[in-house]
């Protein structure tokens, strides 16, 4: 099961998917915009598996998106900004 978060990124709509996030150097990021941003590069950099992981029969890919999309996440906490990429 995808988290409804996740799962509404993934469906968000192609403007959402090409929005740009100002530089932050001089504040932390909050947990929501680590998970916005992780899904928004999800999305960016593996526009395929979107579909697929909404599949309930694709179990593999889901997980692989979650396990994707934590990585990301974690690497964005610990930046502690979201840079324009």
């Amino acid at each position: 099961m995808l988290f409804p978060g996740l799962k509404n990124g993934l469906l968000g709509s192609k403007s959402a998917a090409n929005l740009v996030i100002e530089s932050k150097q001089d504040q932390c990021v909050t947990r929501q915009e680590a998970i916005d941003e992780a899904v928004r590069r999800f999305r960016r950099q593996r526009p395929a598996l979107v579909e697929l992981s909404l599949n309930p029969s694709h179990e593999k890919v889901r997980q692989q998106v979650v396990d994707w999309v934590r990585t990301e996440y974690q690497r964005i906490m610990a930046e502690g900004t979201i840079t324009v990429g």
